[in-house]
């Protein structure tokens, strides 16, 4: 069976550089393309397509002091990055059914 999923998501990150700690939150909309086998075997594709990201835009060369300087195409090219390395894009596992 095929289902698409729509779903939300919180990515959150943390750096540590120059003595000093940077802290990273974003949060958004994606969507999915789940595939669910009789057996529990599950394979699914997610992609994000809309959100914001806060901190870390000065360390990242994204602009200066915050979302509000840096502009909105800023905070949601962060929280594409941030999704990048934090949602699996592709995923395949089992479903165990506990009827």
């Amino acid at each position: 069976m095929w289902f698409f999923d729509v779903f939300g998501e919180a990515v959150a990150g943390w750096d540590h550089e120059f003595d000093l700690d940077y802290v990273h939150l974003g949060f958004g909309v994606g969507i999915g393309l789940r595939f669910l086998h009789e057996s529990g075997f599950t394979f699914s594709v997610q992609l994000p397509v809309l959100g914001v990201a806060f901190g870390g835009e000065s360390e990242l060369g994204f602009g200066r002091g915050g979302v509000s300087s840096a502009g909105a195409s800023s905070a949601t090219e962060l929280f594409y990055l941030f999704s990048a390395m934090g949602t699996p894009v592709v995923s395949v596992g089992y479903r165990w059914d506990m009827r």
